[in-house]
């Protein structure tokens, strides 16, 4: 018995010990600082060392949840988007109505599962939205997704219903998360791939001791550029949802957010990571460029100029510093867009 104990005592206790240890201890000090996305994928506690408080305010424009819900409203602007287009009050749909416009924003409940482009189209499409409801439509996308969007739109008449989606169940729990040790433990010791990658700046870009570093998401990286073999499908799908919209009346603009590491990767230092021009390419669009805002020409020159938290470094969403000049840009160059149509009528 005793050679038994002996041997669980150098074989079975230290994992059963470093097991219980990493529980505690991710538990105690880094589960409670995973905050924003990439702290809460990539097991990173930024609660230990960066906050940045959001402004506060009531949201000046209202969500829809479902096409019937559109029925009788009437806007100047009507935003579709991803997760960029639920920021709420700190999003850049403030900054568009910062310029005086009207707005609503089309949010289905399952809106990370979603295709904005494919949202747009089947509202035109199924008659849910048109001239009056909104004189404007703004499509939003995350610009590491818009060729895989853009390429997915589905105009078939037969693709069925698409405008119906199914909430995802997310089970909450108070229980100490063991699998969330076991994660932060595999990704503490470079067992598994990280899905958060981090880098050093050239400059302090975010508030607190830890101002120059940059935490991005993997994806930002997955396409580069426009593929050459893509470019003509991407036109073509894009003047495809233009044209339904002006068929109802509507002014189509895509806006495209930039991914964090295109507007940071000019101030890494020594970059590990391959450059990426995607948000240009798309800039460049050939026949489509004239309504595609790129909001990265946007914050180019704030960052250049040193200012902070233009980008949450807890987060892969930019903060309201971006978003409302993006947004009051946005809005203008739509009202130039509306005049311009006035003066041809």
């Amino acid at each position: 018995m005793r050679k038994f104990l002996y041997k669980l005592s150098y074989t079975v206790l230290p994992l059963w010990l470093l097991a219980v240890g990493t529980t505690v201890y991710y538990n105690v000090r880094i589960r409670p600082n995973e905050t924003g996305d990439l702290g809460a994928l990539g097991k990173v506690p930024f609660g230990l060392f960066w906050d940045m408080a959001e402004p506060q305010g009531e949201k000046p424009y209202p969500d829809f949840a479902t096409p019937e819900s559109l029925q009788g409203q009437s806007f100047d602007v009507l935003t579709v988007g991803d997760s960029f287009s639920n920021q709420g009050y700190p999003g850049y749909q403030t900054g568009i109505v910062s310029t005086g416009l009207s707005l609503g924003n089309y949010v289905p409940e399952a809106v990370p599962l979603l295709n904005p482009f494919q949202s747009a189209y089947d509202l035109i499409d199924r008659g849910a939205v048109d001239s009056t409801v909104c004189r404007t439509l703004v499509v939003e996308t995350a610009c590491r997704i818009f060729p895989r969007r853009v390429l997915g739109i589905n105009t078939d008449p037969e693709r069925g219903e698409q405008l119906k989606y199914v909430q995802p169940k997310v089970e909450h729990t108070d229980a100490w998360a063991l699998q969330g040790a076991r994660t932060w433990f595999l990704l503490w010791t470079g067992l598994v791939k990280r899905p958060v990658l981090h880098a050093t700046l050239t400059d302090t870009l975010f508030t607190g001791p830890r101002g120059n570093e940059l935490y991005i998401y993997k994806d930002d990286l997955l396409y580069p550029s426009i593929a050459e073999d893509q470019r003509e499908t991407i036109i073509a799908n894009i003047r495809t949802l233009h044209k339904k919209a002006a068929e109802a009346g509507i002014h189509l603009f895509v806006l495209v957010v930039p991914d964090k590491y295109e507007v940071y990767q000019d101030h890494i230092a020594n970059n590990p990571f391959p450059p990426k021009t995607l948000c240009n390419d798309i800039a460049q669009l050939e026949g489509v460029s004239g309504y595609i805002f790129v909001g990265d020409r946007v914050l180019h020159p704030f960052i250049s100029a040193g200012e902070k938290d233009v980008y949450k470094m807890n987060d892969s969403h930019w903060s309201h510093k971006a978003a409302w000049p993006v947004g009051k840009q946005l809005g203008e160059r739509i009202k130039e867009a509306a005049r311009g149509a006035e003066t041809v009528r």
